[in-house]
């Protein structure tokens, strides 16, 4: 939970074989999805999530964003992923 409102800088990362499906969630609703298609963020925002050619170790890039929002004081901030289980990810959110 963000205490003071304002502008936070959001990055995420996650990894797995196959590209997942993930959304911010901003007091329990979506605020930006990164999704597996032909890839765009939705929000909504900024930047196309777009992947190259495969390489041979499997999915190294994985599927990541960095973003901006402008948080409401006391904002809950949660991630939902889908995915495979075995995926590694990250969260990170700052105060501008």
């Amino acid at each position: 939970m963000t205490v003071a409102p304002g502008l936070y800088e959001i990055m995420f990362g996650f990894y797995s074989k196959k590209k997942p499906t993930v959304q911010l969630l901003v007091n329990g609703e979506p605020c930006l999805s990164a999704i597996n298609s032909a890839s765009y963020v939705i929000h909504h925002s900024s930047g196309k999530l777009k992947s190259t050619s495969k390489h041979k170790e499997g999915n190294i890039a994985g599927l990541t964003l960095i973003d901006f929002v402008a948080l409401p004081a006391r904002a809950r901030i949660s991630i939902s992923f889908s995915g495979e289980s075995s995926a590694e990810g990250f969260l990170g959110l700052r105060k501008l």
